[in-house]
């Protein structure tokens, strides 16, 4: 019975996220972002190691502040909805993408875009 017990322990602490449990597959990410654009053909988002990140309309930024630089919008949606690493939908090429600053966590990331900060969150899957 103990060992059945250490199994199932090592089984769930291998299997958890460090940040918070929001990561999803390659092929979860494309169908999320499938199903996002095909509820908003127009929707706002990026992709950031493994994770969908949507933006937040009417959120105040001014008391954010941007942490350490975590990435570059590389791409942008191409047409047969491949999504890889740092590609967005509406966010320009070349764009900075930003940690929050004095946040570990990475549910929230900042976009600035020609000056103006702009909040977008991990989209939870489901």
């Amino acid at each position: 019975m103990k060992y059945l017990l250490f199994v199932f322990l090592v089984l769930m602490v291998g299997c958890q996220d460090l940040n918070s449990g929001t990561h999803i597959s390659r092929s979860s990410v494309e169908g999320v972002a499938s199903h996002i654009l095909s509820q908003n053909p127009d929707a706002d988002f990026f992709v950031f190691e493994e994770r969908i990140y949507l933006k937040k309309d009417n959120v105040d930024t001014s008391n954010i502040r941007r942490g350490e630089i975590a990435g570059k919008i590389e791409s942008n949606l191409s047409p047969n909805l491949t999504f890889e690493n740092l590609s967005a939908t509406n966010i320009p090429i070349n764009t900075k993408i930003y940690k929050l600053k004095n946040e570990k966590s990475l549910d929230r990331l900042i976009a600035d875009i020609d000056g103006q900060l702009i909040l977008y969150q991990v989209a939870i899957e489901g």
